[in-house]
């Protein structure tokens, strides 16, 4: 239970932090989340390999 609620709370923030640098600097272009997505996308990757092993 602990570890969902910290889940929900990292996404608020994160939603939080996102809105505030968009309402200062202008919505993020299609390229800006599809780069975003990679990067995220490549750090999970390399994360669930372990340590020693290579991302597929």
């Amino acid at each position: 239970m602990a570890s969902a609620a910290e889940s929900e709370l990292r996404r608020r923030v994160g939603r939080r932090l996102v809105a505030d640098w968009q309402a200062e600097h202008g919505a993020f272009t299609l390229e800006e989340i599809a780069a975003a997505r990679a990067e995220m996308a490549a750090a999970d990757a390399q994360a669930l390999s372990g340590p020693g092993q290579a991302a597929a």
